[in-house]
């Protein structure tokens, strides 16, 4: 849990107009997605957008920055400089796309 006060910069907030939402939910929601991928309906392959050497961890941990990235990983196995990207571009919305329950 974060702490109990935060600062904000209220004219980045205005300036942007950012809608700031609040939320504790953390119950029941590890089995739910278990279950997901469990059932194959999320391929926890594709949440790998990068993969990246022990000499490109700088670039691993900055590649949250690009919105087409969703999970950066690590490998020390793939040695020195041979960073790669994977699956083409997929996006949080894809991947919440690829979850959703038929009508």
């Amino acid at each position: 849990m974060g702490a109990d006060e935060l600062s904000l910069p209220l004219s980045v907030v205005q300036q942007r107009e950012l809608l700031i939402t609040g939320t504790f939910r953390y119950a029941n929601t590890w089995p739910t997605a278990i279950a997901l991928a469990a059932s194959g309906r999320v391929g926890l392959d594709d949440l790998v957008t990068g993969e990246f050497g022990l000499d490109d961890v700088e670039q691993a941990l900055n590649a949250g920055r690009d919105p087409h990235s969703v999970k950066a990983m690590v490998r020390p196995a793939l040695g020195n400089s041979k960073s790669k990207k994977r699956g083409g571009q997929r996006t949080a919305s894809h991947l919440a796309d690829s979850t959703r329950r038929p009508d």
